[in-house]
């Protein structure tokens, strides 16, 4: 009986034992914290759509990650998180909070980019952004330590140079929104415009509520002042440009608008997508009540646009699946949002189910942005290396991945994911549609 006590006994100290082995194995991975930085809410700058409806990507990347035996084996990967609200003050407090914490490095942000990057600079951090625009931090020899997932609008720039080029287009004019955004890209656009020699006539500044008060008059002049006229502003005022334009000329009839050409730039991809698979929408004025009449003028008018655009690809059955799960952990802890809760009312009626709400693009480069960082900080401790952010973004360059969408993806030598910019025409579609959609001088249909 004694005998088998001790034997009960020492059967149970050895089961404790490896017991306590395995945990301490579980529990004493190393811990790699990204330091996530993105606009939840907004206190400054409302261009920036708040993070609330897509945040929840960095959830499922780090989730990703941790389960992929590939990646950071025998580590963690763990975040911190903080609302910037687009507000530089709060932002670089929260960065240096972080780096308290214990960061190897950031995620984010969308705004004050550059702030961010000289700040994680001197900590000889990496940060891996999803939303930034600034040209500057595409110079290495200033910011070895930065690396981009999201379109760059430059190379929307350099594909308008290339139409206007195309079609011998010297002299145009600029209509542009006033917003940081189109401020920015028209700020890139002008010195690049004059290294080619192609003449600004006129700029028009133009704003959202514009077109509620009235047809601004010089929207009349537009084709008589130039061969083209570029549109940096939302699609909807560039709708109402070509539709108001194309009316008074109907009425006034001049060969100058027969050889004129529009040109938008409307740096906005979500929209892009919901036009090109609800055409419809590309002509459906946000202005006035919708008629038939005012849908075929517009029609009409569109023979004269183009549209530069990163035209989204089809949907893949990843990017379904990754939709899917950044909705499903929205609600949860950390972020709790509500982005996909509820109805749209209208007459006590729930006329759209927030649920089916298309996610916007940010939340695919913000997965990216976490994993791409993590793949990039397994190599270099399999090289050996310190996780220094000059190490972390030399392996991001010329990188090919698959990014959430489902599509093979590249880095470009500064560590900026490339995108390709095209030119949208009206053209049939395959259900016989018309619909802006990428094309060249041979499929271009114009109907009268």
């Amino acid at each position: 009986m004694g005998k088998m006590a001790s034997k009960t006994h020492f059967i149970a100290l050895v089961f404790v034992f490896a017991t306590t082995l395995l945990f301490e194995s579980v529990t004493s991975l190393e811990e790699f914290k990204l330091g996530v930085l993105v606009p939840y809410t907004y206190d400054l700058n409302k261009e920036y759509p708040a993070a609330d409806a897509y945040a929840s990507a960095v959830s499922v990347a780090v989730e990703k990650v941790n389960s992929d035996p590939t990646l950071l084996n025998g580590a963690k990967l763990t975040f911190v998180w903080n609302n910037t609200a687009c507000n530089q003050t709060k932002m670089v407090k929260q960065q240096h909070w972080q780096i308290k914490q214990g960061v190897v490095g950031f995620v984010g942000p969308s705004c004050h980019g550059r702030k961010a990057a000289k700040i994680a600079r001197r900590h000889n951090l990496a940060v891996v952004s999803f939303d930034c625009q600034d040209t500057h931090v595409s110079d290495k020899r200033l910011y070895p330590n930065v690396a981009r997932t999201n379109p760059q609008h430059i190379k929307a720039a350099l594909k308008l140079l290339s139409l206007l080029e195309t079609k011998s287009l010297k002299r145009i004019s600029i209509v542009y929104q006033e917003s940081s955004k189109f401020n920015e890209f028209k700020r890139q656009l002008i010195p690049l415009l004059k290294d080619r020699d192609v003449k600004i006539v006129d700029t028009h500044e133009i704003e959202i509520p514009t077109f509620h008060f009235g047809v601004p008059d010089f929207i009349k002049r537009l084709p008589s002042e130039s061969q083209a006229t570029v549109m940096v502003t939302d699609f909807d005022i560039a709708r109402e440009i070509v539709y108001n334009v194309y009316v008074h000329f109907q009425k006034n009839a001049s060969d100058s608008y027969s050889r004129h050409t529009f040109v938008s730039v409307p740096l906005d991809r979500l929209t892009v997508k919901v036009n090109v698979l609800y055409p419809m929408k590309w002509f459906f004025s946000t202005y006035v009540r919708y008629t038939p009449e005012r849908e075929n003028i517009t029609k009409k008018a569109f023979q004269r646009l183009l549209v530069v655009a990163d035209a989204p690809n089809q949907d893949t059955a990843q990017y379904k699946e990754f939709e899917k799960e950044l909705k499903k952990k929205a609600s949860g802890s950390p972020w709790f949002s509500k982005a996909f809760q509820g109805c749209l009312m209208y007459g006590g009626q729930c006329i759209f189910d927030r649920s089916n709400t298309l996610i916007r693009f940010k939340g695919a480069y913000l997965y990216d942005a976490v994993i791409q960082f993590a793949t990039a900080l397994h190599e270099v401790r399999q090289a050996g290396h310190k996780p220094t952010g000059t190490n972390v973004v030399n392996r991001l360059k010329r990188r090919h991945f698959v990014g959430a969408d489902g599509y093979l993806h590249e880095f470009d030598s500064n560590a900026d994911v490339i995108y390709d910019y095209t030119i949208l025409g009206l053209m049939r579609d395959k259900n016989n549609k018309l619909n802006m959609l990428p094309l060249d001088s041979q499929n271009r249909i114009l109907e009268h």
